[in-house]
C-alpha cells in the first residue's frame, strides 16, 4: 500500500510553470526633426525672453546659440534669416534682436548680412557713431553697389555719423548731389551746406529740388536757398 501511494506521487504530473505574458511592442519615439525654422523659433524665444534684462549681453547670446549648437555665425545668420519669415511677429522679433546684438557680434552682422538688409544694419552702425569706424570700406563698398535708395539713404546716413570728416565719405556724399533720388540729393546738400569747395554744385541742386512735387522736399530746398543767400548778405556785410 505505501509503495502504491509512493508510485502515485512520484507519477503524478507536473503543475504547468506560467510564462508571463509578452510585453506589448512600444515603439521608440522618431527623432524630432529639427528644421531651420524650428532652430531660428526656438532661438528667438530663448532671446527674446533675455532681452527682459536692461541688456542683452554676448554671452547670453553665446549660451542661447550653443544651448542649440549654433556657432556665433549660425546664431546671427539664424537671426537674418528671421528677416524673411513669412510671419510678422517673427519679422519683428528678429528685428529687434539683431538691434540689440552687442558690438562682438557686428563682424557676422557685417559680413553675413545680405543686400536686402543692409539699409538695417547700416542703421545700427550709424547708432554706435565713431566707434562703428571700422566699417568704414564695407558702408562705402554697400554704397557702391546699393540698387535701392533706400539703403543708400542708410548708409550716407551711417558714413556721416562714423566719419564725417574723411575724404572718401566727403567724396561719396558729393556724389549723392547727383543721385536719382532726391531725397538723397537733399541730404547730400544739408550734409555738404557748408563746404566752400561743393558749393556751386549745391546751389545748381537746390534750383532743381525747389521745384520738386514733393511739398517737403521743395520747401527743404527753398530754406537752403535762403540760408545760403543769408550767409552771403552777412559775410559781406562784415
Amino acid at each position: 500500500m505505501l509503495a502504491c501511494s509512493t508510485l502515485l506521487w512520484t507519477c503524478s504530473p507536473t503543475p504547468a510553470t506560467r510564462r508571463p505574458a509578452p510585453m506589448p511592442l512600444v515603439e521608440a519615439p522618431a527623432p524630432e526633426i529639427v528644421t531651420p525654422s524650428l532652430r531660428r523659433t526656438r532661438t528667438l524665444a530663448t532671446l527674446l525672453r533675455l532681452t527682459e534684462k536692461p541688456r542683452l549681453s554676448a554671452t547670453d547670446l553665446q549660451v542661447t546659440f550653443a544651448a542649440d549648437r549654433l556657432t556665433t555665425e549660425e546664431g546671427v545668420a539664424t537671426l537674418l534669416s528671421g528677416l524673411d519669415a513669412n510671419d510678422d511677429s517673427v519679422r519683428e522679433d528678429s528685428r529687434t534682436l539683431i538691434w540689440q546684438l552687442p558690438p562682438e557680434f557686428h563682424p557676422e552682422l557685417v559680413r553675413l548680412c545680405p543686400a536686402r538688409h543692409r539699409s538695417l544694419v547700416a542703421q545700427i552702425l550709424a547708432a554706435q557713431g565713431r566707434r562703428a569706424v571700422v566699417w568704414l570700406n564695407d558702408l562705402l563698398n554697400w554704397h557702391a553697389s546699393a540698387e535701392d535708395a533706400g539703403t543708400r539713404l542708410s548708409v550716407f546716413t551711417a558714413l556721416g555719423a562714423i566719419a564725417p570728416e574723411h575724404p572718401e565719405v566727403i567724396s561719396a556724399i558729393t556724389r549723392g548731389l547727383t543721385d536719382s533720388d532726391a531725397q538723397i540729393r537733399l541730404f547730400a546738400v544739408t550734409y555738404l551746406i557748408d563746404s566752400p569747395d561743393a558749393r556751386p554744385l549745391v546751389e545748381t541742386t537746390l534750383k532743381v529740388l525747389r521745384l520738386s512735387k514733393d511739398r517737403t522736399i521743395a520747401d527743404t530746398a527753398r530754406f537752403w536757398q535762403d540760408f545760403l543767400k543769408n550767409s552771403r548778405v552777412a559775410r559781406l556785410g562784415k
